[in-house]
């Protein structure tokens, strides 16, 4: 009987054994794709950050309409980059919730949008991101959510 319990036992355990380390790894795996996203942002390279992204990645920018799909979104990333400067600043990380297969990020920070040439305007903001772990185990931007922290100004008719 205890022979029984004890292949019971280790029949368990090594399968969960294997598994967190699966999910350890995959962990790692979204740490350096989330730090590669940001690095791609850094180093002003549109098309490191198009290359993280879900064919059906869906953008929802602040006061802008919902944009769908890589190519879309891709043609957003890219558009004037030899014009404009996109920068982030001071990024913490709110909060992150994973399983093996999605993640979400919660982040704070400032960014630029502006002219090349002009100086940085600054402006607060947050994001939520939705990382999704494709068949080739590779993680990838599906959502990118953002608002500004500056309050709406309502105007009088």
């Amino acid at each position: 009987m205890s022979r029984l319990i004890m292949l019971v036992l280790v029949g368990t355990l090594i399968p969960l054994r294997v598994a967190g380390q699966s999910g350890e790894t995959s962990r790692q795996q979204l740490e350096k794709t989330i730090a590669e996203f940001y690095d791609a942002i850094s180093r002003g390279d549109a098309l490191s950050r198009v290359a993280l992204l879900d064919s059906h990645v869906i953008l929802m920018p602040n006061g802008w309409t919902m944009i769908q799909g890589k190519d879309k979104v891709a043609e957003v990333f890219t558009a004037d980059t030899g014009a404009t400067v996109f920068r982030l600043k001071d990024r913490r990380r709110v909060d992150m919730l994973w399983s093996d297969t999605l993640a979400c990020t919660v982040n704070s920070y400032y960014y630029t949008w502006h002219k090349k040439g002009a100086p940085p305007h600054w402006r607060k903001t947050k994001n939520v991101h939705i990382w999704r772990r494709n068949e080739r185990g590779e993680w990838k931007l599906r959502l990118d959510i953002w608002n500004s922290d500056a309050p709406i100004e309502f105007k009088e008719r």
